[in-house]
């Protein structure tokens, strides 16, 4: 899971397009385990 986060990261993204939000995703030392958003 760690590799492709690290992969992803390194990846060019695309700008949005007009009218499209632009996605807010914390870095991956901020994330935590993400077992809140889960709700467990």
């Amino acid at each position: 899971m760690i590799e492709k986060l690290a992969i992803n990261k390194e990846r060019q993204w695309p700008e949005p397009k007009d009218g499209e939000p632009k996605l807010r995703i914390k870095d991956a030392g901020s994330a935590g385990s993400g077992s809140a958003r889960r709700g467990l």
